[in-house]
Formats: structure tokens, C-alpha cells, sequence
């Protein structure tokens, strides 16, 4: 995102850990995108209708670092979309040690790896009127937890990293001055993460464990794990993954599969083609359901104006049998 305003500001006289803190940019930065939309869907209630409507967002974001005196770097941002907060977190580099961050909201560093696979504008399931509910990883520790990120290690000509979060209170907001809020039956969490690339390809894996407090019979823990890969070749990129839900307390399992493809006809245009499977697993009660998305996207850049292309097909959304629906969205945005 280009800087809106950039500042040299000076830090006034602190400590942090001990080491003082020199000069601190602070930038300024923002979106705009408008966009036409249309939705089509034999669901009843209300998503039985056929609509179409016009939307504008616009998004705020301000950001800082600055260097310590041994040599450490305290950075931090924040994210703004139509007034409301959508991610910030701040970040202490320690050089070779690696990263620490202390995430406020949505900024957790492994469910940084919810979903890697290439497109051209958004994620298959962005804007399918189904969220799936198979790709969990990390969801439950970024907010209000601590992370760390490694650097990156050569081994044998591949470059491997990890990270790892803690959430003392999984599933709930940042502490704030009322005190902290907490998920019903729900303890600490925790997510491990890593990734290696290699030679145009890189795999991604990820694992979360959520404390349960129910002490009934079927008390357990809630685990999440994906593992994914990306291979890149020129213009085209390939992607495929799998994840899984193990629900807590005897809950809903689910699992979700993807693939996509993208290409980049040049340095402006790029199209890709996506699907998932997200199936609520079976249980005592229930089959096993299968909701399947098909995405198609199109994006086109003219220094900072984009031009913006995705139509998505949604069979059995929500987990309803033999219901589908159709979704498309054309959008122009505009990077400050």
C-alpha cells in the first residue's frame, strides 16, 4: 500500500526493556473500492432472492516502527475498514532471534496460514455466502494472545521457518479496562506453525489446540490442523490443501479440501480458478454434508487503481442439501 504521509517523528525520552528508542516513522495509508454485486440462490428464507446492489468501502490504516539502541525494532499497525477495526498488533524485532508480536486483533501468526492457495483477487470462499468451516486454524489465538516467528534457516538448499501463538483466553477479544472477556467453556490455546520452500515450491502446516473447561463426560479439547503447498512455476501457480476441525466437547468435526490455479498474463492481469469441498463430517445424528464452491477471478492493475473480477457457484451452502447459488462481484479500488 503507497504511504498517504510519512512522517519523521522523535521519540520522546523511554525506556522499552531497558534500551531507549531513537527516531520512529509513522505512515499513513488507505483504500477505496467501489463495487457491483449480484446474488442468485433457491435457498428459502433470506437468501431466496435474486438481488443486486452497489457498495462502497473504504479502509484507513496507520503504521510506525522505529530502532532501539541495540539494534532491536519495535513496529506496530493498525487496519480500519469503515470505522470499524478489523487487525492491529505490535511487533518486536530481535534480529537473528527472530519476532515477537503482541496481537490486539485478528494478526495471530498461524492463522496467517488459513488459507495460502493463489488467486487473483480473493479467497474461494470470500463472497460465497458460505464461510467454511473446515479452515479454523489459528482462528481461536489471534486476538489478544502473544506470538513468536523464527527466522528463516537454510537446510540443504531450503529456507524453513516457524512460529508459534499463545491466547490464555482462546476465543475472545483483547483484554481492555473492563477486565477480560472469555468463550463459553473455553480455556488457553495454543497454534504451531511452519513452513519450507524450496525450488518454486512451499508447504505450510499448521496445528491448533484449544482448551476445553467442561468437565461432563464428553469433555475435549478443540484441534485444528492444515497442511498445505503452493508450486510456482513462471506465470502459473498451483495450489492444494486440506483441513481439519476435531470439534471440542463431542462437537461438529469438519474437513475442507482445495485447489486453485493462477496465472499471470503479465505484470498487470492475472486470472485464477478455484474449488473447495467443505464437509461437515457425519455424527449420530446427521449424514455427512458437502458444500462445494467454484470460483473464478479476474484482476487488472493500473499503478494504484485495480480493476477487480470473481463470480462464485455455491452447491449445498450452509450445509443444506440440493440448494445452490450464484454470486458475482465487480469492483474498482483505488490504494492510497
Amino acid at each position: 500500500m503507497d504511504n498517504l504521509k510519512k512522517l519523521g517523528v522523535t521519540a520522546l525520552a523511554g525506556t522499552l526493556a531497558t534500551f531507549s528508542a531513537n527516531a520512529a516513522d509513522v505512515s499513513f495509508g488507505g483504500t477505496a473500492k467501489i463495487s457491483f454485486g449480484s446474488t442468485s440462490s433457491d435457498r428459502t428464507g433470506a437468501e431466496a432472492a435474486s438481488r443486486e446492489g452497489m457498495n462502497a468501502d473504504t479502509t484507513i490504516s496507520a503504521s510506525y516502527g522505529g530502532e532501539l539502541d541495540n539494534g532491536w525494532t519495535v513496529s506496530g499497525f493498525m487496519d480500519d475498514i469503515s470505522l470499524g477495526q478489523t487487525s492491529s498488533n505490535i511487533s518486536i524485532g530481535m534480529g537473528s532471534i527472530g519476532t515477537v508480536n503482541i496481537n490486539t486483533a485478528a494478526t495471530g501468526s498461524v492463522d496467517g496460514y488459513d488459507d495460502i492457495l493463489p488467486v487473483a483477487y480473493e479467497e474461494v470462499n470470500d463472497g460465497a455466502k458460505h464461510g467454511a468451516k473446515g479452515m479454523d486454524v489459528g482462528s481461536s489465538v489471534e486476538a489478544g494472545s502473544i506470538s513468536y516467528i523464527s527466522p528463516s534457516f537454510d537446510i540443504a538448499g531450503a529456507s524453513l521457518s516457524v512460529r508459534a501463538d499463545f491466547d490464555p483466553a482462546a476465543g475472545a477479544a483483547a483484554a481492555d479496562g473492563t477486565g477480560v472477556a472469555g468463550a463459553a467453556l473455553t480455556g488457553s490455546g495454543i497454534a504451531y506453525g511452519g513452513e519450507i520452500s524450496m525450488a518454486g515450491l512451499k508447504i505450510v502446516a499448521g496445528l491448533e489446540e484449544v482448551e476445553s473447561t467442561e468437565t461432563g463426560v464428553n469433555a475435549s479439547d478443540k484441534e485444528s490442523v492444515t497442511v498445505q503447498a503452493v508450486y510456482s512455476a513462471g506465470p502459473i501457480s498451483v495450489g492444494y490443501g486440506e483441513w481439519f476441525v476435531n470439534g471440542a466437547n463431542g462437537g461438529t468435526d469438519y474437513s475442507t479440501e482445495g485447489l486453485t490455479v493462477a496465472f499471470a498474463v503479465n505484470d498487470d492481469l492475472s486470472v485464477s480458478w478455484g474449488e473447495l469441498e467443505d464437509t461437515q463430517e457425519a455424527d449420530s445424528a446427521s449424514s455427512a454434508v458437502t458444500t462445494e464452491m467454484t470460483a473464478y477471478q479476474l484482476a487488472y492493475t493500473m499503478g494504484s487503481m485495480g480493476i477487480k473480477f470473481k463470480h462464485t457457484d455455491t452447491d449445498n451452502g450452509y450445509f443444506s442439501s440440493n440448494k445452490s447459488a450464484e454470486n458475482t462481484e465487480i469492483a474498482v479500488s483505488f490504494s492510497f
